[in-house]
């Protein structure tokens, strides 16, 4: 400090010494400026420091949250990059990682690199995790940053470089780096910030492949116990995987196993499999010969995963579908036949019934030559053989009648066998095996007439398939169906069912007749020597009898025909009894008899006039009640047809039953009766008769049917 005098004089001490405290303020002030200053700038520099590393903190926080939510691997890659720029400014990061037999290696830079620095690059990963990648294939992907300079030059050289290990359960399984073309651009800090990062992608890697092993083995479990086979193709059509199922199928359907190419499929190339028609449905694939399998062949191409451009397999058995479909196919078929032949049978029945009739009276009548006696005979045995000929349709059509009662199997065979002893070529042996158990189980509920028509047809069908001799085998034994298990039909319901096999060593049915075979008329028999009516008899009398047919056959090994049967506790007998062997005539009772047939009406009246009954006739029912309200004291017997105009034979039953409860009626039919018509029988009709007629069978029921209403009229007296 200066302080000038307008003369020079001695300055006192006193304001020396005050000069001297002025000047040290001066100097205190001026330091304390450059402190204040100084503590300032630090300030400044400690709360940009906590700033950045808040920032820093956040990103690490937000990275984590990221991470959670991650369900895929290549998910935490993408991520870690995506957040480490924001806590470590890089001009390129890179992130490797090894999984199986996959490396995968992501660069993201902030500019474009120049392909040298990019081999670099991959030189340093893969070196740093040499012992991983051995034997994996390495795949590169590169992310370009948003905010890329494109007008940049490319960035040609890495000055400051940091690297940190991604560890797994101490086995290096990646490797994070993040680099920039300035020296000495990061610090410790920075390292550190880094190593966490590496440890949170460790940690979510090590969480997501907990998951994916979980969630591996229960879809590896699931797709065990699937019931179709499920085959996985990588790209280039090898089969990678095929569940249990699946294997068993491949042994049928190709020669390729697990590892091998695939390329044939049940005799198709494989492209045609999975390159199906524009209708998207499953490909069918059928193998022919005995066992004859189907399958449908689902092809799925594979979009995403490891194994993106491979196809997904799916492999069904529809063997069993198709035959059960072809099984209802094929019973539509004979319903729709069977109703036809059911309404020609009709008509056929009435014509029989006047050209057997008018031959039995013309042949019985006194003074016929015996030349003409025998031409009556043939035209009757022609006659007859022709209504056998319409029985065989009614039983293929289900719709005749029959006389069910209970029948003890087991007994009932071994009379057939003795039976088809006699008829049967003896180079053929015949034997019966039965299953043992309880024989009382064996009890059926069924026409006896109708099955040694089956087995007799059965029989002579397994004759014909042995011309030179072999075994024809009855084999008896119980079936039981459980809830909940597969039949062998899918109509069959839960319960006891007798299984009767009849099996023979002959020629086998071919597969191309085999659908065909229950067909009515279908024979592959010589011209004269078949009907083709037999087993369709055969398939008729068994569903009459609610039961199913299945049939197991192998050329030049022979046949077998399975009948299943619904098992039935001992019933009483039918009505009808069993046919005695005279005709019995009558004593000039009155009958009335109503059909609207008119030569049927003739013929039928000729035959009850010619054993002694007087007739009474009516063209339909309700002409049938006016002429029995005016002889109802002399009628003994009402003889209606069922079907006929206006008003049928039940419906006329039941009109007289409720006015006369004590009328007896006897049907008689040339058309089947419905199950309705059958219960009604049981109501007030005492019997029937089955056209065409003949002259012993009429006196017989006749004559069975007037004991029944005399024993009635002498209990009611009683």
């Amino acid at each position: 400090m200066n302080i000038s005098y307008p003369q020079p004089r001695l300055i006192p001490e006193s304001e020396l010494n005050l000069l001297h405290l002025l000047c040290d303020q001066a100097a205190i002030a001026i330091e304390n400026a450059r402190l204040y200053e100084q503590a300032q700038r630090h300030a400044a520099e400690l709360k940009m420091r906590v700033g950045e590393r808040t920032f820093e903190l956040q990103a690490l926080y937000e990275l984590t949250q990221a991470l959670g939510q991650a369900t895929q691997l290549g998910d935490i890659i993408r991520l870690i990059l995506l957040h480490l720029y924001q806590a470590i400014p890089y001009d390129v990061a890179a992130s490797l990682l090894v999984t199986d037999s996959t490396g995968t290696l992501v660069i993201q830079s902030q500019r474009p690199i120049s392909p040298d620095l990019e081999g670099h690059i991959q030189e340093i990963m893969s070196v740093v995790l040499k012992q991983s990648l051995a034997d994996a294939a390495l795949d590169v992907r590169r992310i370009q940053s948003k905010t890329e300079a494109v007008t940049r030059p490319p960035l040609e050289d890495l000055a400051s470089i940091m690297q940190v290990p991604i560890v797994v359960d101490k086995t290096p399984l990646g490797l994070l780096l993040v680099a920039t073309e300035r020296p000495d651009q990061f610090n410790q800090e920075q390292l550190h910030l880094l190593r966490t990062v590496a440890d949170q992608a460790a940690e979510s890697i090590r969480r997501l492949q907990l998951l994916l092993a979980a969630e591996h083995q229960r879809l590896e479990s699931l797709v065990a116990h699937l019931p179709d086979g499920v085959v996985l193709l990588d790209a280039d059509r090898h089969i990678v995987l095929a569940n249990p199922v699946a294997q068993k199928f491949l042994v049928v359907l190709t020669q390729a196993t697990i590892g091998d190419k695939l390329t044939y499929l049940g005799g198709h190339p494989i492209e045609r499999v999975l390159n199906p028609d524009s209708t998207g449905l499953p490909q069918e694939v059928e193998l022919p010969g005995y066992l004859r399998q189907v399958f449908e062949i689902t092809a799925k191409p594979m979009a995403v995963g490891p194994e993106a451009g491979g196809w997904t397999l799916v492999i069904r058995d529809v063997t069993e579908d198709r035959a059960a479909q072809e099984r209802i196919q094929q019973q539509d078929r004979l319903v729709a036949v069977g109703q036809l032949a059911a309404g020609i049978a009709h008509d056929f029945n009435n014509i029989l019934t006047s050209i057997i009739g008018f031959a039995e009276l013309a042949h019985i009548h006194p003074g016929i030559p015996q030349a003409v006696g025998e031409d009556l005979q043939r035209i009757i045995h022609q006659g007859q053989r022709a209504a056998r000929l319409i029985r065989q349709i009614l039983d293929f059509s289900r719709q005749s009648i029959a006389e069910k009662r209970s029948i003890d199997l087991v007994a009932f065979l071994k009379e057939t066998i003795k039976l088809l002893e006699r008829t049967i070529p003896e180079d053929i042996r015949i034997i019966l095996e039965i299953e043992p158990g309880n024989f009382e189980a064996y009890i059926l509920n069924a026409d006896p007439t109708q099955i040694t028509q089956v087995l007799a047809n059965l029989a002579v069908n397994a004759r014909d398939a042995m011309p030179a001799g072999g075994l024809l085998q009855f084999r008896l034994s119980i079936f039981i169906l459980n809830p909940g298990e597969r039949p062998p039909y899918p109509e069959m319901s839960p319960g006891y069912w007798i299984a009767l096999s009849i099996s023979d060593t002959g020629a086998g049915i071919l597969p191309e007749v085999l659908p065909r075979i229950f067909e009515p008329f279908f024979t592959t028999k010589e011209v004269g020597k078949g009907t083709g009516l037999g087993l369709a008899q055969v398939y008729g009398i068994i569903t009459q009898h609610e039961g199913y047919i299945d049939v197991k056959t192998q050329l030049e090994k022979g046949t077998t025909f399975t009948l299943y049967l619904p098992a039935a506790v001992p019933l009483s007998k039918t009505l009808s009894q069993t046919i005695e062997a005279e005709t019995t005539h009558g004593h000039g009772e009155v009958i009335l008899l109503v059909e609207d047939d008119s030569d049927v009406l003739e013929v039928t009246q000729a035959m009850l006039e010619h054993l002694g009954y007087r007739v009474l006739t009516a063209t339909n029912g309700r002409h049938a009640l006016e002429i029995y309200d005016q002889h109802q004291a002399e009628i003994a017997l009402v003889l209606t047809d069922v079907t006929m105009p206006e008003m049928g034979g039940v419906a006329l039953s039941q009109t007289l039953q409720a006015k006369y409860p004590t009328i007896k009626v006897v049907a008689l039919t040339g058309y089947p009766l419905e199950a309705e018509s059958k219960d009604l029988l049981a109501q007030g009709i005492v019997d029937w008769l089955q056209k065409p007629l003949n002259r012993h069978q009429l006196g017989q029921t006749i004559s069975r049917s007037l004991k029944l209403e005399a024993k009635s009229m002498v209990r009611s007296e009683g």
